[in-house]
């Protein structure tokens, strides 16, 4: 068994894994039942019932990670490593190839420059932080009532809002995830559809 790793500059959120295979066997037919019905659940990071499966697979994203690169940036964040675990339903070439994808998208889109314009995106309150949710999440909220496709700049209130959720994530106690509470109090299809926005919104909450 061995794993192959292409060579490239040393950038701490560029980087390609190639997969050819794992040491790591994929779970039996009845576990991965398991591991399915949970996931589409929505089960916790610390679900008992796939916990030493969890550990098992997150254990051998981390040593392909540290292959890559010794100092790769998520490397130590165990739960981030589980999270993207859980998404993947535990498959290790997938994940690796979700965190790939993930940071790719912060090589491209972080950190984000705060200027006036940015400011100014932050303070219409179409996207605010809005506490933590009973487990300690981050509470995102999203109103769109206050879109304004006419007058924004879709780069600008793209940037806002990566921003925000950054800085709301890495403030966050569990640091994992966050939840999105959508208020449409005032909208109006006429004045505040806003479908590129909605789209690019959609396209951050999924990374």
């Amino acid at each position: 068994m061995r794993q192959r790793v292409l060579a490239m500059p040393r950038n701490s959120f560029m980087f390609v894994l190639a997969r050819e295979s794992f040491s790591q066997m994929p779970l039996d037919a009845a576990r991965q039942k398991v591991v399915d019905r949970l996931v589409s659940n929505n089960c916790a990071l610390d679900e008992p019932e796939i916990a030493a499966d969890l550990e098992l697979i997150t254990g051998e994203i981390k040593q392909a990670l540290e292959a890559l690169d010794k100092n790769h940036a998520l490397a130590g964040e165990q739960n981030t490593l589980r999270r993207f675990a859980i998404a993947c339903k535990l498959k290790v070439p997938d994940t690796l190839a979700m965190i790939e994808a993930h940071m790719r998208w912060r090589a491209a889109n972080l950190p984000v420059k705060i200027t006036p314009a940015i400011v100014a995106e932050l303070r219409k309150g179409k996207v605010e932080s809005y506490g933590t949710d009973v487990n300690g999440n981050p509470l995102i909220l999203v109103r769109s009532g206050k879109f304004d496709p006419k007058e924004r700049d879709l780069a600008v209130a793209n940037a806002a809002v990566i921003y925000l959720l950054e800085k709301s994530i890495a403030e966050s106690p569990t640091g994992v995830k966050f939840v999105v509470f959508y208020d449409r109090a005032d909208f109006s299809l006429r004045k505040n559809l806003d479908l590129d926005f909605v789209k690019a919104l959609a396209s951050v909450l999924l990374v």
